[in-house]
């Protein structure tokens, strides 16, 4: 009887892509913009301000400006401590949010993936020579 053939192992790349990591955090800035107001950075390190007593979305507001939580003209987004502490009214204004924004977001994801897709083809001989150098420089671990 034969002897099966085994399939080549895949090796997977090890090393770090620049790129990748400034299109995933384009795509992440994107998203938190559109449904949380604010970075991703802002997001998670942001402080606990949404009202205790809002159930919700139209009544969390800022009386100082008369604007809605959590919206776009209020400097203070949805962070992952009022998502903890009021979920409730946390999620009514990232609902309120994804709803307003929900096409300009389609649209802002949809050139972040053509314009790094078409940067990537232009700039494929500086790309390679970066690599290059970059690997010869510190070896394996981080490439563009």
């Amino acid at each position: 009887m034969a002897r099966r053939r085994t399939k080549a192992k895949r090796r997977r790349s090890r090393s770090i892509s620049v790129l990748n990591l400034a299109q995933t955090y384009l795509y992440a800035n994107v998203l938190t913009q559109g449904a949380m107001s604010g970075s991703p950075f802002a997001v998670i390190t942001g402080q606990d301000d949404v009202p205790a007593s809002a159930t919700n979305a139209t009544s969390i507001y800022n009386s100082a400006y008369g604007d809605q939580y959590g919206s776009d003209s209020w400097a203070s987004p949805i962070s992952l401590r009022d998502l903890i502490n009021n979920p409730n009214a946390s999620i009514a204004a990232i609902q309120g949010n994804v709803a307003r924004n929900l096409v300009p977001m389609m649209i802002q994801s949809a050139m972040i993936g053509v314009s790094f897709k078409l940067g990537r083809r232009l700039l494929r001989q500086p790309i390679n020579a970066t690599n290059r150098g970059l690997k010869m420089a510190l070896g394996a671990g981080i490439k563009l």
